[in-house]
């Protein structure tokens, strides 16, 4: 049965017109309504049928009560009927006001209903087999609907036995589209024509039920029905004894017909109006009535059933008989409804031959009474044709009517033929097509079942590569439960699964991931699939001690069984003996550097007075190797400050002092510093009066190092420039060379620590590669900008940029 409530509302339509207020009509004092639901699968119809009857019953303002027996095979489909809970789409013919007063919401966000108590407590579920077990019974309508079309034709005779017996006189029976009691049914008469509503034909109503069960039950029964066999056995009155002889002897032949004109009873004699014919037996009246009363019976039945009142023909003659026949066909009917009819049979007296008398007194009387006897003929059979032709022309409009309801019906039927072979053809049609779409969804399934393997392998590749990392891997949920973690975080973490598993990520030991800045970012990961690197939590765990981890995390999807899971992944690093390294790195450089520092000093400054002494006393031939001396303490004192600059820098100890300085001061400085050792190869190409708002002493130290750098990695006899220039808010400066030039691969790199721009035929130039590093920090912490632009064999242009001066 489909799953819907009010499925086909045409019949539940037909069932609160025709078939609840003939039920009412018959109903005893305090007695309930009983309806009885074959089938009833998961309750949608049960219930359906119960709303509408409460609606019947407030809509008319009767107190009657009913109760609703529902059964089916299926014993987990009763047990979700008998709680009654529905998801909306089921509900979708359910009208709001229906909904609001007979359900109850659940669960709206996933749309589950329940029918309302007041409803439920009238329906009964229970298991039963229609096809063996005992029926209801005294029902007053039974919805048997899709049932019969799953069963053989002789099991759907044995179910419309059971059925028969379980309604009552008046009862009503209730079947699907596509199924029928046939054409000739003994046990149900139609009583809507476009609906599948049938009632019971009283002539069988005290047969025992067809299907008995064994055993123990089918002795009660019998006991039962040898009891009821008593009571209906017993010794009549003399009044009963009466009536029978009246009905019996004296009564008028009759006989009781159905509304299919078949035969339920027979009263008095009826041998000379009816009897059998020959053929297949048939209780149809027109079957057994004798030649020359059927036309007129036929009519007489028509205008009976037409004008809704009995009908008198007279002056029917048997055939092959001197027999005149009166007829008289009454309607019987229970509320409006004509469920059969009375049909009484009277002879009336034949015509008076003419009786045999002397000769003398026939030739006296001969030609009078042969007129007598003719007139009387000549009117009976006037008489009888014209009842005769108003028969024959009733048939003939009945006829045509029929012919003409035929004809529609054939252009019906035509007009059908035809919609259904262009549905036949348009499901061709669509036979085509989903074949195709089925050959595309197999390759489609194919595909998908090929992607599915690669991602499994995929995925399995990736478990494994996981597994395989050292650093801690977590896999968070939206909810920031761990999903999974590698075995790298608990061989790190000293934990074992059980501990982990299903725990939110600041559960875990003593809350150490619990922070604002870990929180703050995760949720931003988790919203935004914004990922993050590098940041550093540190802590005294309780199981590994004190620890500095490094945490980067970002988003991914697992699929798993067709669901898409959006996950985080936290990658955990311990940078604990990497900090400690760095620190123990900066401490002996900084510490080096002072002690080279100091020293130095004092070395170049006893150099500075022994030339001083020299030169006062005239002694000029060591001046040379003093001021070669002199050099190498700069160099050396410049490499010293280089690292100390370095140490600054990693420690963020560099500190910057910004001010408003003339920028063409500083550059002629420096060019003139450099001018002393270099006197013919530095050239001031263009210069401005601007000032900038900056370090001064940290500008000069970069254009000083680009300075060096030019002069140094430069042929001897190539000029160097040097300009200064506005570039919309920043000021720019630029030193240019000619040379051997800078690959392209390297315009980035060389700004990095210890890494040198020399080529191989220029390693006679040494350095440390410090001070491009340092230079670009400097310009980068002032809020400029420092790069190169060279071309292989042509030299290189190096530029930095400082802030205008407001």
């Amino acid at each position: 049965m489909s799953r819907v409530f009010f499925r086909d509302p045409p019949a539940f339509e037909a069932v609160t017109r025709l078939v609840f207020p003939e039920v009412v009509q018959h109903l005893l004092p305090a007695e309930p309504i009983r309806i009885w639901v074959v089938g009833c699968s998961t309750g949608e119809e049960v219930y359906s049928l119960a709303i509408s009857l409460f609606e019947f019953r407030e809509a008319q303002e009767l107190p009657f009560s009913f109760q609703i027996f529902a059964t089916d095979l299926d014993t987990g489909a009763l047990k979700q009927a008998r709680a009654g809970i529905y998801q909306r789409e089921i509900l979708q013919a359910v009208s709001p006001e229906r909904l609001q007063r007979f359900f109850l919401p659940l669960d709206r966000s996933r749309g589950r209903y329940q029918v309302n108590e007041a409803i439920r407590e009238r329906c009964v579920f229970a298991r039963h087999n229609v096809m063996h077990d005992p029926p209801f019974s005294r029902v007053d309508l039974i919805s048997c609907r899709n049932v019969l079309m799953y069963l053989m034709p002789p099991a759907q005779e044995k179910v419309l036995q059971t059925l028969h017996y379980a309604i009552k006189s008046h009862g009503f029976l209730l079947l699907g589209a596509s199924e029928s009691v046939g054409p000739d049914s003994t046990l149900f008469t139609r009583v809507e024509q476009h609906q599948k509503v049938f009632t019971k034909k009283s002539w069988a109503q005290h047969l025992l039920p067809p299907v008995l069960s064994t055993g123990v039950e089918r002795a009660t029964r019998q006991e039962s029905v040898k009891k009821e066999l008593q009571e209906m056995i017993h010794e009549p009155t003399l009044q009963q004894e009466a009536e029978r002889l009246l009905l019996t002897t004296y009564a008028p032949a009759s006989v009781i017909l159905d509304a299919d004109l078949h035969i339920l009873h027979l009263r008095g004699n009826t041998g000379l109006y009816l009897e059998p014919s020959a053929g297949k037996a048939t209780f149809h009246v027109l079957k057994w009535v004798r030649e020359g009363v059927k036309l007129g019976l036929r009519a007489a039945i028509f205008t009976a059933q037409k004008e809704d009142r009995p009908i008198t023909r007279e002056g029917l003659h048997l055939s092959n008989t001197n027999r005149l026949v009166q007829i008289t066909v009454v309607p019987l009917k229970t509320s409006s409804l004509i469920r059969g009819f009375l049909v009484l049979f009277a002879e009336r007296p034949p015509l008076a031959p003419l009786v045999a008398a002397p000769l003398s007194l026939r030739k006296l009387l001969g030609r009078e009474a042969g007129r007598a006897t003719g007139a009387t003929r000549i009117a009976t059979l006037e008489q009888e044709l014209a009842q005769t032709q108003v028969e024959v022309q009733a048939t003939l409009d009945a006829d045509e009517r029929a012919n003409v309801s035929l004809q529609e019906a054939n252009e019906e039927v035509r007009s059908s033929n035809e919609e259904l072979q262009s549905l036949n053809e348009e499901l061709e049609t669509s036979q085509a097509e989903v074949q195709a779409i089925n050959e595309e969804l197999t390759s489609t399934n194919q595909e998908l079942q090929t992607r599915n393997e690669q991602l499994r392998v995929a995925q399995d590749y990736a478990e494994s590569i996981v597994e395989t990392i050292r650093e801690p891997l977590v896999v968070l949920n939206a909810e920031m439960q761990v999903q999974s973690a590698n075995t790298a975080f608990y061989a790190f973490f000293h934990v074992i699964p059980p501990q982990v598993a299903q725990q939110t990520l600041w559960e875990l030991g003593d809350g150490q991931w619990d922070r604002p800045q870990v929180r703050a970012l995760l949720q931003q990961v988790r919203d935004t699939h914004h990922s993050f690197q590098d940041i550093e939590v540190e802590h005294n765990f309780p199981t590994i001690g004190h620890r500095i981890m490094l945490l980067s995390g970002r988003a991914i999807v697992s699929e798993r069984k067709g669901t898409r899971d959006h996950l985080i992944l936290l990658a955990m690093e311990d940078i604990t003996a990497r900090k400690e390294l760095e620190r123990q790195k900066e401490t002996f450089l900084g510490m080096v550097s002072h002690e080279l520092k100091t020293p130095l000093t004092s070395a170049k400054g006893f150099v500075q007075l022994l030339q001083r002494r020299l030169s006062n006393a005239g002694d000029e031939h060591m001046a040379p190797e003093l001021e070669q001396v002199d050099r190498s303490l700069e160099k050396l004192s410049r490499l010293i400050s280089s690292l100390l600059d370095a140490s600054a820098l990693e420690t963020g100890m560099l500190s910057i002092h910004a001010s408003v300085f003339a920028v063409d001061d500083l550059v002629r400085e420096m060019v003139k510093e450099q001018k002393q050792r270099w006197p013919h190869r530095l050239f001031l190409e263009s210069t401005i009066q601007i000032r900038a708002y900056a370090d001064r002493e940290r500008s000069g130290q970069v254009l000083q190092n680009l300075l060096s750098n030019a002069l140094k990695y430069s042929p001897v006899d190539e000029p160097v420039w040097v300009s200064v220039s506005v570039d919309d808010d920043m000021i720019r400066l630029s030193v240019q060379s000619r040379g051997k030039g800078i690959p392209q691969d390297q315009h980035t790199r060389i700004f990095e620590r210890f890494v040198r721009g020399a080529q191989p035929e220029q390693n006679t130039v040494k350095g440390m590669g410090l001070g491009l590093y340092i230079a670009a920090q400097i310009v980068t912490q002032q809020g400029g900008r420092i790069w190169v632009e060279s071309t292989l064999n042509e030299g290189a242009t190096f530029f930095f940029t400082l802030p205008l001066a407001a």
